[in-house]
């Protein structure tokens, strides 16, 4: 190690976020470079923790840790009466003020946990002689308490969905790079609105990515066997499902969302519908959706496995996009990847934001606000291989 030594921290909160940090990690990594990966410190359940944990081995880091509060697999996601109540509140004037003055009280508290934590991993790599690099998203909760231990290290970030595009705009974010699957788009998009690219920056290898899920995959499937999966041989539609329970949409909306998807395909009963559960589904979601395909006698496989419910649509979908002919969302992330990464592929990618926004009349206004806001950026950026319905 050179005198030129740099200290590269990286932090994950999902997924596909780990499988993108670690092809950046590798394909930029030089002799100087320390390489430590954290797991964010937020809240998950222990099947995303090992999935994360599996596709780490990607890259060969310094350091590993995981900083996750972990969750009961049986946490459901609906939400309770009082946090529904508490999402439309605490945007009201007085309310606002009283609700930012005590989470602010509560991050210190926090903040100066994780810093404690931090120093002590940290205590080996002779840290205060190295130059120090953060590679973090947006939305991060380690943010804060790194930047307090090295206000003069360098900033970059890097996605897990569409949102980080949009939360990467807003002027109290800490400027830097942004390492990202829609680069070329998305400073198109950064020009016509005014905006610099300069910070914009691809992310590394990301034609080899389908490979990559292969090979992620035969590691997977030590566990979960997918190849022992009951899939009848018919053409696949694949169906990601939509972890739209913090917008308050009503119970109706899972049946609407798959006659939507139905009024689409020629003869909708001709196919198998694979049904892949966001990790923050809610289980009255699900329930809905299987009894509406039972209803109508449509043949369906959920991939509700923990490990195919964590693990992201992009790598699991390696596994069947051989058979897959159409892959249906509302404004997920996961379709429009996947219409980006397996673009060679012959498959109709859909998306519609036009019935999302039907849907929002009972969104608390923080939700309302950034799909309203955003909702030009995913028509623009993200869904050039896509198909509105």
């Amino acid at each position: 190690m050179g005198k030129d030594k740099e200290i590269r921290i990286f932090l994950t909160p999902s997924h596909i976020c780990t499988v993108y940090l670690s092809m950046l990690a590798r394909e930029t990594k030089t002799e100087d470079q320390i390489d430590i990966l954290f797991i964010d410190a937020s809240r998950r359940k222990q099947g995303l923790i090992n999935v994360i944990t599996e596709t780490s081995k990607l890259h060969n880091w310094n350091l590993f840790h995981d900083f996750s509060i972990v969750e009961s697999e049986e946490l459901d996601y609906t939400p309770s009466t009082r946090k529904s109540f508490t999402r439309k509140i605490k945007n009201w004037p007085i309310v606002k003020n009283i609700y930012n003055f005590l989470l602010q009280r509560h991050f210190k508290s926090v903040d100066q946990k994780y810093r404690t934590e931090l120093q002590h991993l940290l205590a080996d790599y002779s840290i205060a002689d190295a130059k120090v690099s953060f590679f973090m998203l947006t939305q991060t909760y380690l943010n804060r308490p790194l930047q307090q231990l090295f206000p003069k290290a360098s900033i970059n970030y890097a996605e897990h969905g569409i949102g980080d595009y949009y939360h990467i705009l807003d002027p109290n974010i800490s400027k830097g790079n942004f390492y990202c699957v829609f680069s070329e788009a998305y400073k198109r998009y950064l020009e016509k609105t005014g905006h610099s690219t300069d910070w914009v920056k691809a992310l590394p290898q990301i034609a080899s990515f389908p490979t990559l899920a292969g090979e992620l995959l035969v590691n997977y499937n030590k566990s979960i066997r997918l190849d022992q999966l009951i899939v009848p041989e018919k053409p696949c539609v694949f169906v990601l499902l939509e972890a739209v329970d913090m917008y308050q949409v009503n119970y109706s909306f899972w049946t609407e969302y798959l006659d939507q998807i139905f009024s689409q395909l020629e003869t909708p009963g001709k196919y198998h519908y694979l049904l892949k559960p966001h990790p923050m589904q809610s289980e009255a979601s699900l329930i809905a959706t299987k009894k509406h395909l039972e209803d109508l006698g449509y043949s369906y496989t959920l991939l509700n496995h923990p490990t195919l419910i964590n693990a992201s649509a992009e790598v699991i979908f390696s596994f069947w996009k051989d058979k897959t002919e159409h892959v249906f969302c509302l404004f997920s992330s996961g379709c429009f990847y996947l219409s980006k990464l397996y673009a060679g592929e012959k498959i109709k990618f859909w998306y519609s934001t036009a019935f999302m926004s039907k849907h929002l009349g009972n969104a608390p206004p923080q939700f309302y606000k950034s799909f309203t806001e955003s909702r030009k950026m995913i028509e623009e950026v993200f869904a050039e291989n896509c198909i509105p319905f």
